[in-house]
């Protein structure tokens, strides 16, 4: 994907959450505690808190795509045993 086209799909998602409520600012502030909430920000909100949440999911995002490939790498070599990865 390029650097555009990661945009795009940002502002895309942007516009979903705060789809009927674009001339309300006290509800975008609510919705966006909500999200914000959501990701396991809680208390004061805070740029560092953000940070190191981002850091976590993006972490994970990637220990996830490294156990898929291993499992898949796992599953080609080991077809002729009958075992798979779960």
């Amino acid at each position: 994907m390029t650097p555009a086209n990661v945009a795009d799909s940002r502002n895309s998602s942007r516009k979903k959450e705060f789809e009927g409520i674009e001339d309300k600012p006290k509800k975008q502030i609510v919705r966006l505690k909500e999200i914000l909430n959501g990701l396991g920000m809680t208390g004061r909100l805070s740029l560092d808190k953000a940070k190191a949440i981002r850091q976590k999911r993006d972490l994970a995002t990637e220990l996830g795509a490294s156990l898929f490939i291993g499992c898949a790498l796992r599953d080609s070599l080991s077809a002729r045993r009958g075992s798979r990865c779960v």
